[in-house]
């Protein structure tokens, strides 16, 4: 009744009643969206028309509704987002900026200039990433990783760091379809037409949960309820898409399975069709594993400097330390000036133990190992 009310009165709604009738569609339903894909469309063309008066905070918005619809297509990402992106990026707030992030992963963004402009943003901000804003700017970062690893996003990291101590995948609303009967129902189904064996709603890196997972061999399994669907259509959610295509980039083997389309298949076919998709992922799987393996085995360093040795055997290790220590003594006995010699040591070699447990965080608790160059 609200949507046909709105559509039937659009000579006289003005500037802010049309964005805040798009943008409250597009969260009203627990943040799932709601109204039809006509409504948006109707409504596109006075947003076109209105767009110049906007202030960045609206203009997000109004881009992360058509996004969240799949409605931000190549000419109104030309014509609207880019266009203002250039000009204003650098001055967004986390909340503009989160949208932001919504709206370059849904779109698909891999344009370098874009992702970098948008890394200088966060990495420039005066304040803390408040925690409200930080899963999609933590899951923006696992795609920029992917696209440009090489890039240093020390400093992005650090202004999340407060966020990433108190964020908990749990107490996010992506976790509220834990108590919907559907999805229950779901699980249970599947669970009960395979002879794998499954991990139920598997933590991924405090930012996603996977529904079903082999961990070993990092496959998994996303569900799709009826609220996963973009409302008054059969397309999936785009936040859904990010969702599997960010595991994808981080390795996984992913299975999307939409409730009602598995029912359609015969129940006695179910179970062995199932079987033979994880098994395919399953195979991939061990490949790759086995070529992350060899890989592993030929990082060696080049260098001493900041140059990361991911897994050393212990006598690989001591081979480094003690080829780094005759290179440093051979120096040192060329030159006397003791001034000159402590310089290169700290220079030449420095070592740093901690443990896995201290992955992306800005402080480390030292302990263990230590080596310790005894004085001749």
């Amino acid at each position: 009744r609200l949507e046909k009310t709105i559509l039937s009165r659009l000579n006289e709604l003005d500037a802010y009643s049309v964005y805040q009738f798009v943008y409250s569609f597009s969260k009203f339903n627990l943040g799932y969206s709601g109204g039809s894909q006509n409504f948006y469309e109707q409504m596109l063309t006075l947003v076109q028309k209105n767009w110049g008066g906007y202030n960045n905070a609206e203009k997000s918005r109004l881009l992360y509704a058509y996004a969240s619809r799949k409605l931000l297509n190549e000419k109104l990402q030309k014509d609207l987002l880019n266009p203002w992106l250039s000009q204003e990026m650098q001055h967004l707030n986390y909340a503009e900026i989160a949208n932001v992030a919504w709206i370059l992963l849904i779109t698909n963004c891999q344009d370098k200039e874009t992702w970098k402009q948008f890394v200088f943003n966060l990495s420039h901000q005066e304040q803390i990433c408040p925690l409200i804003f930080y899963y999609p700017i933590k899951t923006a970062r696992y795609w920029i990783e992917h696209l440009y690893p090489k890039w240093n996003l020390n400093y992005y990291k650090d202004n999340c760091f407060q966020a990433e101590r108190y964020f908990n995948l749990m107490n996010q609303k992506i976790a509220d379809k834990v108590n919907q009967q559907q999805y229950i129902s779901f699980l249970r189904l599947i669970l009960s037409n395979t002879k794998l064996k499954f991990l139920a709603d598997c933590d991924f890196e405090n930012i996603f949960k996977i529904d079903l997972a082999i961990n070993t061999h990092k496959v998994g399994i996303l569900t799709l309820t009826d609220k996963d669907l973009i409302s008054g259509t059969q397309l999936v959610r785009p936040h859904v898409e990010v969702k599997q295509k960010v595991l994808e980039t981080c390795g996984w083997g992913m299975i999307t399975l939409q409730y009602r389309q598995f029912l359609e298949i015969p129940a006695n076919q179910r179970g062995p069709w199932l079987d033979e998709q994880v098994e395919k992922l399953l195979k991939k799987g061990e490949a790759d594993l086995a070529e992350a393996e060899v890989l592993e085995k030929e990082i060696a360093m080049d260098n001493i400097y900041g140059r990361i040795v991911s897994t050393l055997s212990k006598r690989e290790l001591a081979y480094e330390v003690r080829k780094a220590e005759e290179e440093e003594e051979g120096e040192d006995e060329e030159n006397n000036d003791e001034d000159d010699k402590s310089a290169r040591r700290l220079d030449r070699l420095c070592l740093l133990y901690t443990s896995d447990a201290a992955d992306d965080l800005l402080c480390v608790d030292l302990g263990g190992r230590r080596i310790i160059k005894k004085k001749k």
